[in-house]
């Protein structure tokens, strides 16, 4: 049985093609750590580009979120 997604796939929540490159980039990397000090090291970077961004004259709200999102979810892992 199909979906309405599966014949609209621009109902679907996340859609690859429209998400932001650095969120595409920051994802890649998390997959890519094959330890814990990776991973620290990852989320360090993504939280830095976070305050880089926020910092901007114009901030980019979804992007921050994002990759706030991403932090948040794999920052438990490492606690």
């Amino acid at each position: 049985m199909k979906l309405a997604t599966d014949f609209l796939p621009y109902l679907k929540p996340e859609q690859e093609w429209l998400e932001h490159e650095l969120v595409k980039k920051a994802k890649k990397f998390i997959e890519m750590c094959r330890s814990d000090e990776m991973l620290a090291d990852t989320i360090s970077k993504i939280k830095e580009q976070i305050e880089i961004e926020a910092n901007e004259p114009s901030p980019d709200k979804y992007l921050i979120t994002k990759l706030s999102e991403l932090v948040q979810k794999h920052s438990k892992g490492q606690s």
